[in-house]
């Protein structure tokens, strides 16, 4: 569970994530995914989930996922945040009109509000929080508790 705009999120992004994919993702021991988690007093970061869900109905969630955490100085305190938004689309050679009609809809408000009701059932109070096997671990603890869970599932 991440916020788009918390440099506490961006620090994990940074440190763990790449790590993460690398280690085991990609070797197929885990399956990571995403779930935003904006936080009401982030003005710009529901925006952000948004277009990265947006992103993603083109197949591009991962690029503009990374795109937002190492541009995240450029539009978290941005005034004008959703033209910024639309360049990264651009940047990324998303289909334009697609994009923007899609955010400027609100296309993906409902399943980003879904996914903080979705954790707060879970018990997620900050973020970055992770959860292995449904166990909430913060980014210190992460590898060893995926570690942990791979042991005890005999791989």
């Amino acid at each position: 569970f991440s916020d788009f705009q918390r440099m506490d999120c961006f620090a994990a992004f940074q440190l763990v994530e790449g790590g993460i994919d690398n280690d085991f993702v990609e070797t197929g021991q885990i399956r990571f995914i995403f779930h935003d988690y904006p936080r009401a007093e982030q003005p710009n970061a529901v925006l952000a989930a948004e277009a990265a869900r947006v992103a993603g109905d083109q197949g591009h969630f991962w690029a503009m996922h990374d795109l937002l955490y190492a541009r995240q100085y450029e539009w978290a305190n941005d005034r004008s945040v959703s033209t910024r938004l639309k360049g990264y689309a651009a940047e990324l050679g998303l289909d334009q009109r697609r994009f923007d009609r899609s955010l400027d809809s609100g296309a993906h408000a409902v399943t980003i509000q879904a996914m903080i009701a979705d954790g707060r059932r879970r018990g997620i109070t900050e973020t970055p929080m992770y959860l292995v096997d449904g166990v909430a671990t913060g980014v210190g603890d992460l590898r060893a508790t995926i570690d942990e869970a791979l042991r005890a599932k005999g791989r």
